[in-house]
């Protein structure tokens, strides 16, 4: 679940949302202490995970072994 706006537009930065308990029958706000504190997500989330200077686009890395043949037999993708 997003937020507000990305504090940063790469490299990594943080969003600011609101977390709330509601019930689960009325979705009426409730106390916080009525909500399981386990599993209840953070108030910052991150976001712009990517680095800068990629234009925001993500690249991988694309491994293929050959056999003796030639013919492709594992293909493995690395993100970048």
């Amino acid at each position: 679940m997003s937020g507000g706006q990305c504090s940063a537009e790469c490299g990594g930065g943080e969003r600011r949302r609101v977390v709330v308990c509601l019930s689960a029958d009325s979705l009426d706000l409730v106390a916080d202490s009525l909500c399981n504190v386990t599993v209840r997500p953070t108030d910052v989330d991150r976001c712009n995970l990517h680095e800068c200077g990629t234009g925001g686009h993500m690249y991988t890395w694309l491994v293929i072994g050959l056999t003796r043949t030639n013919r492709p037999w594992a293909v493995t993708a690395h993100l970048a």
